[in-house]
């Protein structure tokens, strides 16, 4: 038996299945609103952080209802009165879990806000599944009977792509000591003293709506457009925003744990399209390359990591292009590296 193939027979269990992944799906979407919603409230609009995150939490809660509805827990037996009634009492608690661990965390242990929003984002994620399942949809099949669903299929036919991203999500909080194993960040050498400066002008420059094209922060001044896009211009830069300016450590921290995870992810995707290989062996292999030398050696060179994700992309591109005639990976992948970081795109031109 070969334990490196790809094994394309769909199945489902307790904790896989079309259930549990669109839910995982509409919880993310949901998370993202939240911090979106609370950011353009703080900063187009001026609002304290407690309103900026009830009116994000509203309209987060609004969209979890209406996707766990038709997406997630679509055959429940609940009425309608019953299911509304449900939702805004598991609200109400998970409001409780906040404040209950927000005294844990920053007022008996000292921690920070993000420290508070992660271990509320955990608790609230497994609980909201559960009642949610149970009283407020009133759920009464089996979640490890159903294995359709286009989400779903999708994900079983890339599922160790996400086993690539999640141990190498643990694997880099380990390394810097993050929480849960600590309160440490990233912020070393050039990354605190010249890129992380370069991050919270960009983010003051952005909010305030300032000009990218010149800066008077360094020295004499000088072109802040090409500080950008040799230090800045990646996409992921935009997660800095939905931190607080106060918390740019902990938004460089996440750009470069995300930048990780993605490595892997790409790394995978490649053995899977390339070499026909879709495993927890070739998963491992994506978490190897994550964490290669030049990873640990230059992370805090945060824009070259953009080079790590997308190489496997390239290559692949390359051999589609040579085998199919198809161009479009190729071309793709390195124009978003020559805009990401031009540095690593001439780099991967000559490769």
């Amino acid at each position: 038996m070969d334990i490196t193939a790809n094994n394309k027979h769909r199945f489902a269990t307790k904790w896989m299945n079309t259930e549990t992944v669109n839910y995982t799906a509409a919880y993310t979407l949901c998370l993202l609103v939240l911090f979106a919603v609370k950011q353009l409230c703080k900063v187009a609009f001026g609002l304290g952080a407690g309103a900026a995150v009830g009116i994000g939490a509203g309209a987060a809660a609004l969209l979890s209802f209406v996707l766990e509805k038709k997406f997630v827990f679509p055959r429940g037996m609940a009425t309608v009165p019953k299911q509304i009634g449900g939702f805004l009492f598991r609200c109400a608690v998970d409001f409780g879990f906040y404040k209950i661990l927000y005294f844990l965390f920053a007022t008996l242990l000292k921690r920070e806000a993000p420290f508070v929003w992660l271990a509320t984002v955990t608790v609230v994620y497994i609980f909201n599944y559960l009642f949610d399942r149970l009283l407020v949809f009133d759920c009464r099949d089996k979640a490890a009977t159903k294995s359709g669903g286009r989400l779903y299929k999708l994900f079983f036919a890339n599922r160790f792509l996400a086993v690539s991203a999640f141990v190498a999500l643990l694997g880099i909080l380990f390394i810097f000591i993050v929480f849960p194993f600590g309160d440490g960040t990233v912020m070393r050498m050039v990354l605190y003293h010249q890129n992380g400066p370069l991050f919270a002008e960009l983010y003051d420059r952005v909010v305030e709506g300032k000009s990218l094209l010149y800066s008077w922060e360094s020295g004499g001044g000088s072109s802040f457009l090409g500080n950008y896009f040799n230090y800045l211009s990646s996409p992921f830069t935009v997660l800095i925003f939905l931190f607080d300016k106060a918390d740019i450590s902990f938004a460089i921290t996440a750009l470069v744990i995300v930048k990780c995870m993605a490595s892997a992810v790409t790394f995978t995707y490649y053995l899977k399209a390339s070499q026909k290989r879709h495993s927890y062996v070739s998963a491992a292999f994506g978490v190897l390359y994550a964490f290669c030398a030049y990873f640990l050696a230059y992370y805090w060179n945060i824009m070259w990591i953009d080079g790590m994700i997308l190489l496997p992309l390239i290559v692949l591109g390359i051999e589609q292009l040579v085998h199919n005639g198809k161009g479009a990976l190729y071309t793709g992948a390195l124009a978003v590296l020559l805009l990401s970081n031009y540095y690593m795109g001439y780099m991967a031109c000559i490769f």
